[in-house]
């Protein structure tokens, strides 16, 4: 039983997500990246263009990026994405950005996210706002990110095992998708990135740094 592989299918997990046969299922920790860059363009409503980077060896980041690259046009958002293949890289990378873009966005990259703090450096710097895909990010210097629960993606995992202890087929039980139900903002990062967030999505947050 995997527990938040973003999208098992892709990384060659399950053969589906709705039938994952062989001895293996569990919980994807997919996000709606649509959603996330929404909440971007509602907090900067002047965003046209944002920096992705990324480990494109890792499936989980590619299929994120993919997704952006989806969802952006729609919103009158150009991307601009750059792999690296290490943390050491990150900090560079992200210095390059400075100038080609508006906005920041991370993948729940395991390298990049290793680097965060980096990054909102450069943010912070350069008043350029950096936002998550993880609600746990704005605890580390991101303006703001919506997503899944954690919490919520491990229960189902449980659930799952508890059945298969049980008799249960593993390869009969669909990936489950968590639900975004999580919203952190971080009014001190922003602020240090010369953004003020509209009090209507401070109203719609889970959380609030303060």
């Amino acid at each position: 039983v995997f527990n938040a592989v973003t999208d098992p299918a892709a990384a060659k997990v399950v053969e589906s997500w709705e039938k994952p046969g062989g001895n293996v299922t569990g919980a994807s920790d997919w996000m709606d990246v649509g959603a996330q860059v929404g909440l971007m363009i509602e907090i900067v409503p002047s965003i046209k263009s944002v920096g992705v980077i990324y480990n494109t060896a890792e499936v989980n980041s590619r299929v994120q990026v993919a997704e952006l690259e989806k969802a952006a046009p729609g919103l009158g958002i150009k991307v601009v994405k750059v792999g690296v293949s290490s943390t050491a890289d990150v900090l560079m990378t992200a210095k390059s950005l400075v100038g080609r873009v508006d906005s920041f966005w991370f993948p729940t990259d395991n390298i990049v996210v290793a680097a965060l703090e980096a990054v909102v450096k450069v943010g912070e710097d350069n008043n350029i706002p950096i936002f998550g895909s993880d609600p746990a990010h704005p605890k580390r210097g991101v303006i703001a990110a919506s997503g899944v629960s954690m919490y919520d993606v491990g229960r189902s995992s449980g659930k799952m095992a508890a059945a298969i202890l049980n008799g249960a087929d593993p390869g009969s039980i669909a990936v489950t998708k968590g639900v975004m139900s999580k919203m952190t903002i971080n009014l001190k990062a922003a602020s240090r990135m010369g953004v003020i967030v509209p009090q209507s999505v401070i109203d719609k947050a889970t959380e609030v740094i303060r």
